[in-house]
């Protein structure tokens, strides 16, 4: 009685203050449609009273309460604003759910008959994309775009088959419940997947697995709860029809389906502590590459040795990953990767410094009769570190081989032909196809730019970095370390157009090698883009460029 209602109530206040102090807009529309849908359903079969909307709005003041007292009220407010602004520059104001999306419907109109394939969406969308993304997509941030992208047409008919099957059956429960007790659960059932189908338009509940289970449930229940308020005859031949299957059948059914999924994804959870650990100190990576190109040179040992260590410990997880879950495509071109690195850094400190290209050209230069001569050449030139290329070529092999899409996996692949004693012409092709796959990667587009800058072709390097720019990440700071003193600081504003983000670094560049024309042109360019007002810095960012400015 008493205590049960207590309970009940506390454990409400406890579910909205939690989806409200998340600040999820999808989670708070999920929750208002939720809340709508049960509110209609209940009122029209005479349930919904007005101590239940007098409670509602207890409940509502005193979560707003709690929020306030938690400090949470504020940015709470700020988000309902965005969501009830019917602006999409506030609702999304970076303008990454509009770019993914508009990403799957390219990619849908391209494959629509049969999609790309489950599971394959963070490899697909690359093709499809405007410009640049910083962050990688594993997901769609809708539901129903993303079954279209990966399961085309087929993935789409059924997906629309269950919720209508669904939803009949919460009709037919509704319908037929003749009783208090099974017309709450039906109009709560009903409301849930309402929400479930509200939220994974700007979400992706569906992949999931403890939102999906729900959903799987509450479906369960629809149907259970339709066949036991069915009438009398309708329900005696569901009867009927349960007994007369096989119980062997059905178990050993279910015992193959569930040591199939097990077989397939042992692997992969088994590993996934091993890939977090390497994420982790990969992001590490980044960020300390990112200061030695902006920081003072008395601070580069320390950045150089901990950028090291990051990297061993990268090697290491990533070396575990492989061994145990063979089938990873990412992996594999990140292994390739960090092993390329590694060959780098130790070629950087031997008395026979070479870069991988320069020993490319070597090789192709020489024409081995065979890959025995190839590798007792690099073994007698490089030493054991040649094997470190050996492992890397074949990584890479492998990550083309398991997922064609992944454009880094041909870019190494580029790097490493003369390996299998392939020409000049091998480069351009492994190149051309690492840029077919991921048009508008700013790394790939620079490590290309890079190639062709190296082999002379000025234009076609300036125009490929000039999109490679338009992406954040450390490329920006090496092309301008590149190319300041080899170009006029005009021409540099013209082609890259910089922002604040790399104005004061390419101020700095030219300080050190430029003309004071240069540095003229830099400060006019600044000065000019300082009376253009913008919305995507913050207060502080702010803060940051105009004393970047005034010391300009």
């Amino acid at each position: 009685g008493n205590m049960a209602t207590v309970v009940l109530t506390l454990g409400i206040l406890v579910v909205i203050f939690a989806i409200v102090a998340s600040l999820s807009r999808g989670g708070i529309l999920a929750m208002a449609s939720a809340i709508l849908v049960a509110a209609i359903i209940y009122a029209r079969i005479g349930l919904l009273t007005s101590t239940h909307l007098i409670a509602a709005v207890l409940l509502a003041v005193i979560t707003m309460g709690v929020l306030s007292i938690s400090g949470d009220y504020e940015s709470v407010t700020q988000r309902l604003d965005t969501l009830t602004s019917q602006s999409v520059e506030e609702l999304d104001a970076k303008g990454g759910r509009r770019r993914i999306w508009s990403a799957n419907v390219a990619a849908f109109q391209a494959g629509w008959l049969t999609g790309a394939g489950a599971g394959s969406h963070r490899f697909v969308y690359p093709l499809y994309v405007q410009d640049s993304i910083p962050q990688e997509y594993t997901h769609a941030e809708n539901g129903y775009l993303q079954v279209a992208t990966e399961n085309g047409l087929p993935g789409l008919v059924l997906l629309a088959s269950a919720v209508v099957v669904c939803f009949s059956w919460c009709v037919r429960a509704l319908r037929n419940a003749d009783n208090r007790q099974a017309q709450i659960i039906a109009g709560g059932i009903t409301a849930a997947l309402s929400a479930s189908l509200i939220h994974s338009v700007v979400d992706f509940v569906w992949f999931i697995p403890a939102c999906m289970t729900i959903t799987i449930l509450l479906s369960a229940c629809a149907l259970r709860l339709a066949q036991l308020t069915s009438p009398e005859s309708s329900r005696h031949s569901y009867q009927t029809h349960v007994t007369s299957l096989s119980k062997f059948n059905l178990a050993l059914g279910t015992s193959l389906a569930g040591l199939w999924a097990v077989a397939t994804l042992y692997a992969a959870a088994h590993t996934s502590l091993e890939w977090d650990a390497y994420l982790l100190a990969d992001n590490a990576n980044q960020t300390i590459a990112e200061r030695r190109v902006i920081t003072a040179e008395n601070n580069q040992a320390q950045l150089i040795e901990a950028e090291q260590l990051n990297s061993a410990s990268m090697l290491y997880h990533l070396a575990n990953v492989v061994q145990n879950y063979p089938q990873s495509a990412r992996a594999h071109v990140r292994l390739a990767s960090i092993l390329l690195n590694r060959f780098e850094t130790v070629q950087q400190q031997s008395e026979n410094a070479m870069t991988v290209g320069q020993i490319r050209e070597a090789a192709q230069a020489s024409n081995f009769a065979s890959g025995d001569e190839l590798r007792k050449w690099l073994v007698q030139a490089f030493g054991e570190n040649s094997r470190l290329l050996y492992r890397a070529h074949h990584h890479a092999r492998q990550a083309a081989q398991l997922c064609p899409l992944q454009g880094e996996a041909y870019l190494y692949l580029a790097e490493l032909c003369f390996l299998e004693g392939r020409g000049p012409d091998a480069v351009d092709s492994y190149s051309n196809q690492s840029l077919l796959v991921r048009p508008r990667d700013p790394d790939i587009l620079f490590s290309v730019g890079k190639n062709q800058l190296i082999a002379g072709h000025v234009e076609q390097a300036l125009r490929l970095w000039s999109i490679a720019y338009e992406g954040i990440g450390k490329h920006r700071y090496h092309i301008i370390n590149i190319l300041a003193g080899q170009m006029t600081a005009a021409d540099f504003l013209q082609i890259f157009s910089p922002d604040w983000q790399t104005l004061e670094p390419l101020w700095s560049s030219y300080r050190q090698v430029g003309q004071a024309d240069d540095l003229q042109a830099i400060l006019s360019y600044a000065t000019q883009a300082a009376k253009q007002p913008t919305k995507s810095l913050s207060p502080q960012r702010t803060c940051l460029v105009w004393v970047g400015l005034a010391r300009m």
